[in-house]
């Protein structure tokens, strides 16, 4: 407690709020009640109250490789809590909060007073960089080391464990489950309050929930699936096969308003998180919606609840994910070519983009996937598919990167022979022998100088081939357009299990 007075003539006080919630499971159900006195952290100013704020967190490609691996080679999985994760780290730079509404300081009833923090505080703008080094100080001095890759895994090369953060959600992934228990003990014993969930393997993650069956995996989210239906009252509305028509959605800026009683941009940010870690089959619908955030029309909405009746007929389903030992990390890369001539005002130029969709697989089950229209115009099938091609590769280097690193680390031969070899997957035969002959031709240079790159790490020798793939075969192919009933199906079943 600090009487305002005494305050440097520069220091600016930061009012606060009380916040209170309800946080609930991934099934919808009853969690907890939350009660916080919060910092306004938008009214802090930067240069004056901190210099950075960026804190990092685990890539949900890192959750998913991890997830996989413990499936495929029974290791033990489990999931810490934090009590108050924020407000264990220490506040280095000063900073001085207004008292909560109509509290008093007992016998300083008429002071001008204000407070100090010792401890960071949630809102402020620092909160989540300083619990990361908070903890990331803690781990390193349990002998953990930050992965090169992604600076949230933390791998334990002594103890073979790994530890995956989110901001304050831990996994903990060992061959050993007692040296779990082991380094969670030594973690309270510095002082971080944390506690261990009671089930033997991690049950939910970010509002996922996660089911373990045998080698067998399974992500779903059908509380946020029941909560998108219900907001845009949806619940009982019939049911779709797919969750887009065959005709791509365009501008229509000539078309009638928006009339729904739901926020557009709300039910399409709900349903970019559920299509982003465990509904892939939605991803291309989601993303074509997305696209008109800016000002939705009635067609757009229209769009969203076709969507929501897929959802309606498939509630329960997410990702199986059954890994083959006998595949490694491989890639599906396929584009568009200009799919949104028929949807678009032919003098825009949006209307001749194609859209690159891609989806990566180790041990044969999606890791990572995505559906996006390309930056540039490319001038021909054979050149969007390069381009696809290439936007593929800028995720395949880096985690195949990431897996030699956790095989290192873990000592898994299995790992290291899988990943000898990654196959990228193309249903161009113009695309591959773009990527295998040694020189390009006059018509595509281009291309070159921005998706050139990748043609170093092409070869038996450096362990990636591109190889042909049938487009009944094409995985990425539920990326890059909407497809009819069997045609989904089909392509859904390869790539999600069901």
């Amino acid at each position: 407690v600090v009487p305002r007075s005494d305050l440097p003539d520069d220091a600016k006080v930061i009012p606060g709020l009380w916040v209170f919630t309800i946080t609930r499971r991934p099934d919808g159900s009853l969690s907890k009640f939350k009660g916080r006195f919060c910092v306004q952290g938008q009214l802090m100013e930067k240069g004056v109250h901190y210099d950075h704020s960026y804190s990092p967190v685990v890539g949900w490609p890192t959750v998913r490789a991890a997830m996989m691996l413990a499936a495929s080679l029974g290791w033990e999985t489990r999931q810490v809590d934090f009590q108050n994760a924020f407000c264990q780290a220490t506040q280095k730079e000063p900073l001085f909060i207004n008292l909560p509404p109509l509290y008093k300081v007992q016998g300083r009833e008429h002071e001008d007073l204000v407070l100090r923090l010792k401890k960071s505080l949630y809102g402020t703008a620092t909160a989540p960089r300083m619990f990361y080094e908070h903890l990331k100080e803690g781990l390193e001095s349990l002998g953990f080391v930050p992965s090169e890759s992604d600076q949230c895994l933390f791998i334990h090369r002594e103890l073979q464990v790994m530890a995956l953060s989110y901001v304050d959600d831990l996994i903990w992934i060992a061959k050993d489950g007692s040296n779990i228990t082991k380094l969670v003990k030594a973690l309270q014993d510095k002082g971080y309050l944390l506690t261990m969930e009671d089930s033997v393997d991690m049950f939910e993650f970010l509002g996922i929930d996660i089911k373990h069956k045998g080698d067998t995996v399974e992500f779903s989210q059908a509380g946020l699936t029941k909560k998108v239906l219900n907001y845009t009252k949806m619940t009982n509305a019939s049911h779709k096969d797919t969750p887009a028509a065959l005709e791509p959605i365009g501008s229509d800026p000539n078309g009638e308003p928006f009339n729904e009683e739901w926020s557009y941009p709300a039910a399409v940010g709900m349903l970019l998180y559920l299509s982003s870690n465990s509904r892939p089959d939605i991803q291309y619908a989601v993303h074509s919606a997305a696209r008109h955030t800016h000002n939705p029309k009635k067609s757009h909405g229209q769009a969203v609840k076709r969507i929501c009746r897929y959802l309606a007929g498939t509630v329960g389903k997410g990702i199986i994910f059954t890994p083959d030992l006998k595949a490694g990390l491989d890639c599906y890369a396929d584009a568009d070519f200009c799919g949104l001539y028929s949807a678009e005002d032919h003098q825009d130029p949006v209307s001749v983009r194609s859209r690159t969709g891609f989806v990566l697989t180790l041990f044969g089950c999606p890791i990572l996937w995505s559906s996006k229209l390309q930056t540039e115009i490319s001038l021909s099938t054979v050149a969007a598919e390069y381009v696809a091609f290439s936007s593929a590769m800028r995720e395949l280097l880096p985690m195949r990167a990431l897996l030699k690193e956790i095989s290192e680390a873990m000592q898994l031969e299995l790992v290291k022979e899988s990943l000898v070899r990654s196959t990228v997957f193309d249903d161009s035969t113009g695309c591959l022998s773009l990527v295998n002959v040694p020189r390009m031709s006059p018509r595509n240079k281009y291309l070159a100088l921005k998706y050139h790159f990748f043609r170093e790490h092409i070869g038996e020798s450096k362990g990636i081939v591109a190889k042909y793939i049938s487009t009944k075969l094409q995985k990425a192919d539920i990326f890059t357009k909407s497809l009819a009933g069997d045609a989904f199906k089909s392509i859904r079943k390869l790539l999600m299990g069901w």
